[in-house]
């Protein structure tokens, strides 16, 4: 496989992405209603994907991670002011 450059990294990751939820959608059900996901890289685009996440019905994020512990700390003081389970 050769080089690939930003654009097609960028749209390949984002159908990895939406992939959990067209699984659930079309295929799984029972015991697979619910689909958790984990967020790695917490700061600016990653705090959108959390909140997009969240406002999702049967998506739960499950765990998150950064290498910067502010921000960590500052995700996990926004999960328990919004409500959201730790």
């Amino acid at each position: 496989m050769g080089k690939i450059n930003r654009r097609e990294f960028v749209g390949t990751s984002a159908a990895w992405a939406a992939a959990p939820m067209v699984l659930k959608a079309k295929v799984l059900s029972g015991a697979n209603d619910r689909v958790q996901v984990a967020c790695c890289g917490l700061h600016g685009r990653g705090r959108d994907h959390i909140h997009g996440f969240q406002a999702l019905k049967d998506v739960e994020v499950a765990a998150i991670c950064d290498i910067d512990e502010s921000v960590l700390a500052d995700r996990i003081k926004e999960f328990v002011e919004r409500g959201w389970k730790k």
